[in-house]
């Protein structure tokens, strides 16, 4: 085990003694401080940089999970790198905050919506050269929380983030349910269960993953959350814990059956305990958001699919919803905090909604449309 750097290597001590005070007798011991950093790196001494720094500090202390403060310095640091790359603001307003205007936050939100072919300082595929309406919103929504924390300690007089920047749509639309077809999760199954890759670690690991996400709704940071010890196989349930606290998620027995191929790999690979994490890299270190990423990536091209993710919990809940399932039920599944969320994807339904209506047409009731129902094709004139 690598022994850590004591403080003494990265602080410089000074063994300059200080001068007693005026009325105060001398004393013989000598105080030893600390002196300050003079070699600090450009990167380092950005106010900008600096403050996005402490305001995640602030963020962790204050009980966030990682995964919501893995995605604000995300989110926020591309805002730092649209402010000092892109448009040399930093350069020629200043590196500080407080120097950023109503002028420039809206610019900022014109940046989001426009369609780019390099965003971020990368090349952007056609496909995605546009940002989703929800994406804006949410790099809006890091911003805003950034600033107004800004505005709360002191270090800029107002935020310019307020009401005059929007980053929704007036006129919002009703949110769309995005869900992976039938035909396309085929494509993803067979290769995920192709026989070479059923063979390796990494292989029936992913098998096992995007199982679990197909067949029990739960969030990606819930997938990558869940330690050996949280996984029943005998039930037929897991214990997750994600943005709206603890639950359990139940899968099916074809899903078990992936789940404990992938653990005969773990434990003939690993010798770890019971808390240790679930999904692990060839390595041995817990998988991480970037790693699971690569692995989603590799599954498009090879599968031919485009899909996210989190489409593949849309798809759980719509199946579900579509079967019938109560709505309250639905909602204990997929964890969320209100039942209007749950019933976007009972609304949003149409295959549901036909077979309803099928049932309870009123017309079909009436005995008059029986004769209606026993008439042949009308004739071609």
């Amino acid at each position: 085990m690598k022994k850590r750097p004591t403080d003494s290597k990265k602080f410089p001590v000074s063994t300059q003694a200080v001068a007693p005070a005026p009325s105060a007798p001398s004393r013989a011991n000598l105080a030893v401080l600390p002196a300050p950093r003079t070699n600090l790196t450009a990167e380092e001494a950005c106010p900008f940089r600096q403050l996005i720094r402490e305001w995640l500090d602030y963020c962790r202390s204050d009980g966030l999970s990682r995964e919501t403060v893995e995605d604000y310095r995300e989110k926020v640091f591309k805002f730092w790198w649209w402010w000092g790359e892109y448009t040399r603001y930093a350069e020629n307003l200043g590196a500080h905050p407080e120097h950023v205007t109503n002028k420039e936050a809206r610019e900022y939100a014109a940046y989001l919506r426009t369609p780019l072919a390099f965003r971020w300082g990368v090349a952007v595929p056609p496909a995605k050269q546009s940002l989703s309406p929800a994406s804006v919103a949410s790099y809006g929504r890091s911003v805003k929380v950034f600033f107004s924390w800004l505005e709360r300690e002191g270090h800029i007089p107002h935020t310019p983030f307020n009401k005059n920047v929007r980053f929704t749509n007036r006129n919002k639309a009703a949110a769309v349910i995005k869900r992976v077809e039938e035909e396309d999760l085929n494509r993803i199954f067979s290769e995920l269960t192709r026989p070479e890759n059923l063979k390796t670690y990494s292989g029936s690991r992913n098998l096992a993953m995007l199982a679990l996400l197909l067949d029990s709704g739960m969030r990606r940071g819930e997938l990558l959350s869940m330690r050996l010890c949280d996984i029943d196989l005998r039930r037929n349930r897991a214990v997750i814990r994600g943005k709206t606290g603890e639950r359990t998620s139940y899968f099916s027995d074809t899903c078990r059956i992936a789940v404990s191929d992938y653990l005969q790999h773990y434990r003939l690979e690993q010798d770890e305990e019971l808390g240790s994490a679930l999904w692990l890299a060839e390595d041995g270190v817990p998988l991480s958001y970037g790693g699971f990423g690569m692995v989603v990536r590799r599954l498009e091209k090879r599968s031919g699919v485009d899909f996210h993710p989190h489409r593949l919990r849309h798809t759980f809940a719509s199946q579900l919803a579509r079967q019938g399932v109560n709505v309250f039920d639905l909602k204990e599944m997929l964890g969320h905090r209100s039942i209007t969320t749950t019933q976007i994807y009972v609304q949003q339904n149409p295959d549901r909604l036909a077979e309803v209506h099928r049932a309870y047409s009123p017309l079909t009731a009436l005995p008059a449309s029986q004769q209606l129902r026993h008439r042949g094709r009308p004739r071609k004139s």
